[in-house]
């Protein structure tokens, strides 16, 4: 892969490009059917990451496909999944992934999508795993849950690109408490000021629910229940400290 290869998005089969280009929000939509446009998609390029941790040469603090903190039972998680080991491969070849532009929600007929304006389903991990890889994006790609890897990998390149600053970062993290989030919007969705280069709502409202979670989840901060938890996450050089509520879909290519 060319380090350059981040630079031109691939678009899937059944999808079609509405607006940006890769360092300015490159959003696609998903064309359920000839009638319909459904969930919007917008493109994180990443260059070419390694399971060491480094793109084009940079290491990163938290690591791709580990973490260095220990878990409750005081092991470390070391092993990298199947799902996202395939992830991995694609951003070597594709230079990025595509992550969900909304929080996920259902449609009419309870399939799960990520369109504007709908209220974001409440639904615990377990479920909103499966609820990920139940949305069906077509032929050339699989979606999952995203791992904890693949959100810092998207913080980490918004600031290194200078895309966002850290302080933008924690002003577009609006904090949603559990027992409104269900109901609200979040403004995110609707405000031009969390629209910066196109990103629009993808760092706002981005719960911590990643799959490494499932058992023994990661919290830096406090939880409340299993639907919509209140979570901290602080994230160091940069420092950015944010919470956040509902959850996304990540996109591998296949």
């Amino acid at each position: 892969m060319t380090q350059e290869t981040y630079q031109h998005p691939h678009v899937p089969a059944g999808y079609k490009h509405i607006r940006g280009e890769w360092d300015s929000g490159f959003v696609i939509r998903y064309i359920k059917n000839e009638f319909e446009s459904e969930s919007e998609f917008v493109w994180i390029p990443v260059g070419a990451l390694r399971a060491d941790g480094t793109q084009d040469g940079v290491h990163y603090d938290r690591q791709f496909g580990t973490r260095k903190e220990l878990k409750y039972s005081g092991e470390p998680s070391l092993k990298v999944p199947e799902e996202l080991a395939g992830q991995m491969e694609s951003i070597e070849k594709y230079g990025g992934f595509y992550m969900s532009r909304y929080p996920v929600s259902l449609d009419d007929d309870g399939e799960p999508c990520s369109v504007a304006r709908r209220v974001p389903v409440t639904m615990s991990l377990r479920s909103a795993v499966k609820t990920a890889r139940r949305f069906e994006g077509g032929p050339d790609v699989s979606a999952h849950l995203p791992y904890a890897a693949e959100m810092d990998t998207m913080l980490a390149w918004l600031v290194q690109t200078e895309t966002l600053t850290p302080r933008e970062i924690r002003e577009a993290a609006a904090v949603r408490e559990s027992r409104t989030a269900g109901r609200k919007m979040p403004h995110a969705c609707e405000s031009h000021s969390r629209e910066r280069n196109g990103f629009y709502d993808v760092l706002s409202n981005v719960d911590e629910w990643t799959q490494e979670q499932i058992d023994e989840p990661y919290l830096s901060g406090c939880g409340s229940g299993c639907s919509f938890p209140k979570t901290a996450r602080c994230y160091f050089r940069p420092y950015a400290c944010y919470a956040f509520t509902g959850f996304r879909i990540a996109l591998r290519i296949i």
